[in-house]
């Protein structure tokens, strides 16, 4: 009955490299570059990217399910481009570079009756343009000590407005 801010980080696909159904490592394993690059298949990866869109449909459907959806804002987007057995299309290189494949990543906002559903824009976008959007959304803005690096992405996100060019580096 009242408004609620959810975040929730999934870790699949991440290392270490792990299925849903195998069994869970202990905590204490030193994380080296030679460790992550012989651990995990392309199964695992595929399992663990199954398991990430289930839970992230579970949770659309609860959504829709409970009479939120229209009310609610989802946003999912990933910290870094792809690693091991990431396949980055057209872009060079892979997570903890600058190159595109290191920081181009797939995102996804679904606010039903407010974003059109199947849009697909070319507006890029920045990992703080969330926090600019996620207060717009809420009709508020930051504490007055407080600024937003962002953008808010509302009107291009709602109203089909041109993309705005913008400069990264």
């Amino acid at each position: 009955n009242k408004p609620f801010f959810l975040s929730l980080q999934f870790t699949a696909p991440h290392w270490p490299w792990q299925g849903p159904t195998d069994a869970a490592l202990p905590d204490s394993i030193p994380m080296s570059a030679k460790l992550m690059q012989s651990m995990g298949t392309k199964d695992v990866y595929k399992a663990m990217m199954q398991s990430l869109d289930e839970q992230v449909g579970r949770i659309l459907k609860t959504l829709d399910e409970t009479g939120l959806a229209a009310n609610t804002i989802v946003i999912f987007t990933s910290d870094n481009g792809g690693e091991k057995f990431s396949d980055m299309g057209p872009y060079a290189k892979m997570k903890m570079t600058v190159w595109e494949g290191g920081v181009r990543v797939p995102a996804f906002v679904r606010w039903p009756g407010k974003i059109k559903a199947n849009t697909v824009s070319q507006q890029q976008v920045n990992t703080m343009d969330w926090t600019a959007t996620i207060l717009a959304a809420a009709g508020t803005k930051a504490n007055e000590k407080y600024t937003t690096d962002g953008m808010n992405l509302l009107p291009v996100l709602t109203s089909n407005q041109q993309v705005l060019p913008r400069t990264f580096y």
